[in-house]
């Protein structure tokens, strides 16, 4: 009785916090005890939350609740007597319950018998029966009878936890988890991780990879508790006789395992797989695998391809439910880059297929996610009106990645389904939702056209606090990389102070990301005025550490990611560049797999490093077996795109076309003419590709893949033609004819002509120095349809003859009416034979993108255009960016200087010699010499230039001034 009061004046006065211990006390003491409490109304009231005191009842005293009440919550109540004369008994009672109310209910009635297996038995046969019931947490904490009971055995459990069994100790701590997923910090949970971790070596594989998936639901999947458990595992690796312990405890350890604890687990993987059939293998176990093949490196392809000839037997069954097989995808595609079986268009056919039946905004997102990057057109349409139907049942969490499919839907409209989004993040905000998460989201609506400026200011609002009370440094730089996407304005101080402040404990990645963020703000900052001192000083230091981290590097995969980034981002060149010098440095470290990563970051950044090209060749050419035939194209793609040739050229290409010969029937129509376009660039024509490519059934599958992706269908055609055009002119023997001018003229009737202000100073130039626009013709399209920035035709002497009495390829088009590439049709039709010995002069004008980033090497597609020109008569004459914009040729008579020397170099040689100095000069039309042998600008035929044009003697003049007028209104409009 004392000790009744006394807990009720605890209660009273401390709160239930203090009386909690108390009771537990007294709840676990047997009958008959000292300090046993027999007072009839303590001795029925359980630990009670103090949440409870809120209710408009009031706090519970007693057992007695509503009849109504208990009979609709349990219609058994009444029906069955409760074997409550052994302790056997009872634990059948417990085991045999197969309601959640009469459990609670046995428990509570006999919580003075129950013993270290009652409560073991009681909590995970709680869990059995409520693992299907939704709403469980509701059930378990605010029900009216049953929640009382429920801590009650918590409290029974926590006292015990040092008495239950070994053989069930997992089970409890699993089914304790899932009971209490809303206070994960719960004392049981910790009492029986801690026992669990203490009992590592004693336990079996299947309750090894239970705890590993305990300790995931704790966030500890890379704490040293989930690596003691990887380490216990390990030991028992080979004892292991079922795949769903296997693949359980593989997703959540794997990531931590040494290479040859990850070798033997996935050769085990590949063991059971193997042994199984689509109908024996479970949906969750294929799953685990194939999320722990995406995450950790190493995974044997045969795994992998079993594992995605099994996913698509069991989606064609339909034994996988729509979100399953968008996750298994996912994984295939995304982590693991498959693209075996025809995988792609096979799920997106049965997904679409799928699309009218989901009813769930979970599914509906993962879907739009997979089918967005190649819908057509009328996929988008249902898509998005799927997407409005639902959007109100997706998720906070799930909304990030319906963004980021309508982001690759290309969704720029203000339409109700964005709207929607809006006031679904107006009104609960993006505090909850993880750094990327929002990342996706304002990826996605700095799209949108006209988003009110009030979301950008709630999310901005909501990121500054999360700046705040962010303490990881990776945290910080993902907030600060959402803040540099939003459009607005002006920035807090505080980015750049918590910027500062994070910045030594920044690694190589965090530290670019970082630095292309603030140098986003900074270019947003400087349209408003002077950039604060902050934000220069912080710009700097970030390059300054990011050219040291880089400089440190000693992984060539490492450096394969760093690089992958800097591309992506593609704000910080400099750092590429540094990058990839870095190269120079861990040659000895690379394999055949790495060096396929470094081949594609070559071509995708143009940038020439020699050494590294070279050493790619030769670890090739040596290991030809250990590259698939899908790897071959990036390997090959930049010496043909860089136009570099190393020592083994003719290895490296026979060694990559004999690696891709013995699949020719099962490879993709579109990557062998990927291939054979990059052989034909280095001017390489492997005889048995060619001669399946231009064959009759191989352009006929060829139409058939590309009607499954449209939005690639014009790439893969221009490819075609290309390789067509080379055929016909470098291959002539092969009789391969040209069967693409069609096609050609259809291109040109659509293309749109942008003139850039370079090649309109230089169309006045050359006029000025051809002696008149007559003798000019600009944006030619040549034969075999290659264009041109600018052409003129000299006689054998060298003097300019009238571009209008000898046309182009152009006057063969017609039906074409209106734009500027109609005048430019009209004018010049042919009237004249060209004269013995008279040559046409191709110039052209090559942009830095012509070039290789860190040097003035011309890609291989420049020299192959002047080889085909060559071959078709021109000469061939080319006026690199970074001469016509040199200091040298500062003045305007430096420039026409320059012309006048390319041009007289250009008459003086043959096609296919390299340009030498003139020996003849230009003449003008009448014979005469057209230039002194030194330019003199002040000279009356360099006068005469565009006044030429004023000249009644030329009856093109009038078409003339049209077109270079209409060129002129173009750039204004342009600028």
């Amino acid at each position: 009785m004392a000790s009744c009061r006394i807990a009720r004046r605890a209660g009273v006065h401390r709160g239930l916090s203090s009386i909690q211990p108390i009771l537990s006390r007294a709840l676990a003491t047997a009958p008959g005890e000292p300090g046993t409490c027999h007072h009839t109304t303590l001795a029925q009231n359980r630990i009670i939350n103090p949440r409870y005191l809120m209710r408009k009842n009031g706090a519970h005293h007693g057992t007695q609740v509503k009849k109504s009440s208990v009979e609709h919550s349990s219609p058994l109540v009444g029906q069955r007597e409760f074997h409550t004369s052994s302790v056997l008994g009872l634990l059948e009672d417990i085991q045999s319950c197969l309601d959640h109310t009469n459990l609670l209910m046995l428990i509570g009635q006999n919580r003075a018998k129950l013993n270290e297996d009652h409560v073991s038995h009681a909590l995970v046969q709680l869990w059995e029966v409520m693992k299907f019931t939704p709403n469980r947490t509701y059930i378990l904490e605010t029900e009216v009878h049953p929640n009382r009971d429920f801590l009650s055995l918590c409290v029974l459990a926590e006292n015990k936890v040092h008495l239950i069994k070994e053989e069930v100790l997992a089970d409890v701590f699993y089914a304790a988890i899932k009971l209490l997923d809303q206070d994960l910090t719960h004392s049981l949970i910790r009492e029986l991780r801690n026992r669990c971790l203490n009992c590592l070596e004693g336990m079996s594989c299947k309750q090894l990879s239970k705890v590993a998936v305990c300790l995931s639901d704790l966030n500890e999947g890379r704490m040293s508790s989930c690596g003691a458990v990887t380490h216990a595992f390990g030991q028992k690796l080979d004892t292991i006789e079922d795949i769903r312990e296997l693949s359980a405890w593989m997703r959540e350890c794997l990531p931590l395992a040494s290479p040859s604890l990850c070798s033997r687990s996935f050769a085990k993987a590949l063991e059971f797989v193997s042994g199984l059939d689509a109908d024996s293998l479970g949906k969750n176990d294929l799953r685990r695998i194939l999320q722990t093949a995406a995450k950790v490196r190493g995974s044997p392809p045969a795994l992998v391809d079993k594992c995605a000839k099994l996913f698509l037997e069991k989606m064609e069954k339909e034994e996988i439910s729509v979100k399953n097989v968008c996750t298994m995808y996912q994984q295939l595609k995304g982590g693991l880059n498959y693209s075996g079986e025809n995988i792609q268009s096979r799920v997106s056919s049965y997904l679409r297929r799928k699309l009218p039946d989901i009813h769930d905004g979970v599914e509906a997102t993962l879907v739009i996610n997979i089918l967005a990057d190649k819908a057509t057109a009328d996929t988008k349409f249902q898509l998005e009106d799927k997407a409005v139907k639902l959007i109100d049942k997706v998720p906070m969490h799930y909304l990030p990645q319906m963004c980021h499919g309508l982001r690759m839907m290309s969704y720029t409209a203000m339409t109700p389904l964005t709207k929607k989004i809006a006031r679904k993040l107006q009104a609960n905000g993006c505090q909850d939702l993880p750094t990327d998460g929002i990342a996706k989201i304002v990826e996605f609506l700095v799209r949108v056209e006209g988003v009110d400026e009030t979301l950008y200011k709630k999310i901005y609002g909501d990121l500054i606090h999360m700046l705040k009370d962010a303490i990881a440094p990776g945290r910080v730089v993902h907030i600060i990389y959402c803040l540099s996407l939003l459009p607005l304005s002006s920035v807090n101080n505080l980015v750049f102070s918590q910027a500062s402040a994070f910045l030594p404990q920044l690694h190589t990645p965090g530290i670019n990301q970082l630095l292309s963020s603030i140098v986003r703000i900074s270019r947003r900052l400087e349209r408003q005025g002077p950039l604060p001192n902050s934000c220069t000083s912080l710009i700097q230091q970030l390059q300054e550490r990011a050219i040291n981290s880089i400089n440190q590097i000693t992984s060539v995969w490492y450096l394969n990611n760093i690089i992958d980034f800097l591309l992506e981002e593609g704000d910080q060149s400099f750092l590429v560049g540094v990058a990839m010098q870095r190269y120079s440095h861990v040659l000895s470290k690379l394999t055949p797999q790495l060096a396929v990563d470094c081949a594609r970051h070559i071509f995708r950044s143009r940038y020439l490093q020699p050494d590294l090209l070279d050493e790619i060749a030769q670890i090739v050419t040596q290991n030809t077996n250990k590259i698939t035939p899908l790897q071959v194209a990036y390997i090959l793609s930049p010496f043909s795109s860089l136009n570099y040739k190393p020592k083994s050229t003719s290895d490296l290409f026979d060694a990559c076309i004999g690696r891709m010969e013995p699949f020719l029937d099962s490879l993709p129509a579109g990557y062998m003419v990927d291939v054979a376009n990059l052989c034909a660039l280095s001017q390489r024509y492997p005889e048995l590709i060619l001669k399946k490519i231009f064959s009759l059934d191989f352009l006929t599958r060829l139409d058939e893949e590309l009607e499954t992706i449209p939005e690639r269908s014009m790439m893969y055609r221009r490819k075609l033609m290309h390789l067509n055009r080379s055929l016909a002119l470098d291959r002539p023997e092969m009789q391969v004819p040209w069967f693409h001018e069609d096609f050609c003229r259809d291109i040109l009737k659509n293309r749109k002509v942008l003139v850039h202000s370079s090649l309109r100073e230089i169309q006045s130039a050359l006029a000025e120095v051809l002696g008149g626009p007559q003798f000019l013709r600009s944006f030619v399209v040549t034969p075999y349809h290659y264009d041109i920035s600018f052409e003129c035709v000299v006689d054998d002497e060298g003097s300019p003859l009238p571009c209008a009495d000898y046309g182009s390829v152009l006057n063969q088009l017609k039906g074409v009416a209106g734009g500027v590439l109609a005048d430019l049709m009209q004018w010049g039709t042919q009237t004249k034979q060209m004269p013995d010995g008279a040559q046409r002069v191709a110039i052209d004008y090559l942009f830095s993108n012509s070039y290789c980033t860190n040097s003035r090497h011309a890609l291989g597609m420049i020299a192959m255009k002047k080889r085909h020109l060559e071959l078709m008569g021109y000469k061939y004459v080319q006026i690199p960016y970074f001469e016509w914009h040199s200091a040298e040729l500062a003045e305007p008579e430096d420039k026409l200087q320059y012309l006048h020397e390319l041009l007289s170099q250009s008459v003086s040689s043959s096609p296919g010699e390299a340009t030498t100095p003139a020996t003849t000069p230009l003449t003008t039309p009448g014979g005469g010499r057209m230039f002194p042998s030194r330019w003199d600008p002040q000279s009356d035929i360099a006068l005469n230039g565009l006044s030429g044009m004023q000249n009644a003697d030329f009856v093109e003049d009038p078409l003339v001034m049209k077109v270079l007028h209409t060129f002129d209104r173009m750039g204004s409009r342009r600028t």
